[in-house]
């Protein structure tokens, strides 16, 4: 009983990360502890409340509680500083906002129906209530940021790119992860493909960090065509956000894109086959109640790869969660020729 009380009680562990993380208390933690007064001070806000918060998170391991009503930081508490290099304080700023909060609260509507909650106030799917929100939409590409920032160069670990003149990062956002591999490899150029309004984003951050000669900045809809003459494609965590068909649409307009010895890279966590525990199959239930899509098994990946005219060529192992998949073009097979989503 005490064990399932622990797994139902899991979400206000959350919302109280959540709860921290957007009052930035970790930033007015340093090495020495701080008495709760005076943190409570620094942060604005309630020090009872802050006290009996933190002294909740002590056994989830976030905090440390000294005498004198002082806490500090543990090592995975101090991911919730601003200025730690790993952090993911706007990923738990996000987690727990109430919009986001909210999709998973329909979990029971998803579960009847299979299909996505609504997200805010407006009655739309998540990536048009973004569209429309830009303080919502902020919130998520940070919190996308923190999530890259930690695995980028986590999920190429291991993988030698070396051996493509030239990589289209595909959906690739505002480009921290084909930066992580021109850094790497200075012997790659680079394409960075997504939407024009996150191309635009990109834009300067790019010349600012010296990538601007060595990668291609290109604006377009992946739902409609990629860019040619790549020789490897990488899809990360792009595939999972769609449904099958989307997803197969998306793989045909790379095959269509891909010349003769190129590779399409899928970058995913993907779903074990067994019981064991797994973070794919949480995100799973993550992109069920937000998007619509899935994580995937390999035999899932396989299918969707023989409709868009490719076929698995290798898998390789990370660090991280996720697992590069490779595909090239199955043999005498072009892409199915589509339409628009």
């Amino acid at each position: 009983m005490i064990a399932l009380g622990d797994a139902i009680t899991a979400s206000w562990v959350s919302q109280a990360i959540h709860a921290v993380a957007a009052a930035g208390v970790a930033d007015h933690i340093g090495p020495a502890p701080v008495a709760v007064d005076e943190l409570a001070q620094r942060a604005g806000v309630d020090e009872d409340a802050l006290y009996r918060v933190l002294r909740m998170l002590v056994p989830a391991g976030l905090f440390v509680q000294h005498s004198g009503r002082r806490f500090g930081l543990t090592e995975l508490g101090a991911l919730l500083r601003s200025d730690h290099p790993d952090s993911m304080r706007r990923f738990a700023i996000y987690n727990g906002t109430p919009w986001h909060w909210a999709l998973w609260g329909a979990l029971e509507q998803s579960l009847r129906t299979g299909k996505p909650s609504l997200a805010g106030d407006s009655g739309k799917p998540l990536f048009e209530f973004l569209a429309e929100d830009a303080d919502a939409a902020a919130v998520f590409d940070a919190a996308m940021a923190d999530l890259s920032n930690a695995r980028d160069v986590s999920a190429i670990s291991g993988y030698d790119f070396s051996r493509y003149a030239t990589v289209a990062d595909i959906g690739g956002g505002e480009g921290r992860l084909i930066k992580s591999v021109l850094a790497t490899w200075p012997n790659v150029k680079g394409v960075l493909f997504d939407r024009a309004e996150v191309i635009e984003r990109a834009r300067p951050r790019m010349e600012a960090d010296g990538f601007a000669s060595r990668c291609t900045l290109i604006a377009g809809s992946f739902f409609e065509a990629v860019p040619s003459d790549a020789d490897a494609y990488v899809l990360k965590q792009v595939l999972h956000d769609w449904d099958d068909d989307k997803a197969a649409l998306i793989l045909s307009n790379c095959r269509l894109a891909m010349g003769a010895g190129a590779c399409l890279i899928v970058i995913e966590m993907v779903v074990p086959t067994g019981a064991q525990p797994s973070l794919a199959k949480l995100s799973d239930i993550e992109m069920l109640v937000a998007t619509g899509g899935r994580e995937r098994t390999l035999d899932e990946y396989d299918g969707l790869f023989a409709a868009a005219g490719l076929r698995r060529t290798g898998t390789h192992a990370t660090r991280s969660p996720f697992t590069l998949i490779e595909a090239q073009a199955a043999e005498g097979g072009a892409a199915p020729k589509t339409g628009g989503p």
